[in-house]
């Protein structure tokens, strides 16, 4: 199994793979969020946990025999500048999942994201960068580990022109010993002009690392 999983490094990609996490999760569960001062806080039960796949997220009965949990907090050090931190864990399969050994369920099999985000303002310049770790506790395989960041940042150049950067990269923990993809590194480059308030035209160039 450990074999197969590091030979699929160098298969053409496959979008039905699973996803370790979603950029947009519409899952079932309830949220409470609050602040204090200049802190946000949010927390959450869900039936799907970030590398769940889609067709899981409606709810089904026993989703939440083991929920997926997310925890959320940002403060806002003044204005220019605010840091956030985020956690989820819980299971990214169903109870019936293929794979499951026989007596064991999906909550023994958990999905667990931390993150790391700040958000930086100062005259023309504005800066955003985000560090996620995710680790898949898998059936029949070492837990699967991936890292994650990116920086990306705004400037100003004159009234209505932009020039903005972003730079990224994934890194994959190793199974035996062997990464089980391959790290990607990614950095992006472009511009704009604003015309009017509803109006813009933008380039970019994202050369592959």
């Amino acid at each position: 199994v450990h074999g197969r999983r590091v030979l699929r490094r160098d298969r053409p990609d496959v979008k039905d793979w699973r996803v370790p996490i979603w950029r947009e999760l519409y899952a079932t569960g309830a949220m409470a969020i609050g602040s204090k001062g200049d802190f946000t806080y949010a927390a959450a039960l869900m039936n799907a946990a970030p590398a769940a796949w889609p067709f899981d997220w409606s709810l089904h009965s026993g989703d939440f025999r083991d929920p997926a949990v997310y925890l959320r907090g940002a403060w806002a050090a003044d204005p220019s500048l605010s840091l956030g931190a985020s956690l989820s864990r819980g299971p990214y399969a169903r109870q019936d999942a293929d794979g499951i050994p026989s007596g064991r369920d999906a909550g023994d099999y958990p999905q667990t994201v931390a993150g790391m985000d700040l958000q930086f303002s100062e005259g023309d310049l504005s800066v955003f960068a985000e560090a996620i770790w995710t680790r898949i506790e898998a059936p029949g395989v070492d837990d699967l580990e991936l890292a994650t960041w990116y920086v990306e940042g705004k400037y100003k150049v004159l009234p209505g022109l932009f020039a903005a950067a972003r730079v990224a990269q994934m890194v994959f923990g190793t199974i035996d010993s062997h990464q089980w993809d391959r790290n990607v590194s990614r950095a992006e480059f472009g511009g704009g002009y604003f015309f009017t308030q509803n109006l813009s035209a933008a380039t970019m160039l994202a050369p592959l690392g």
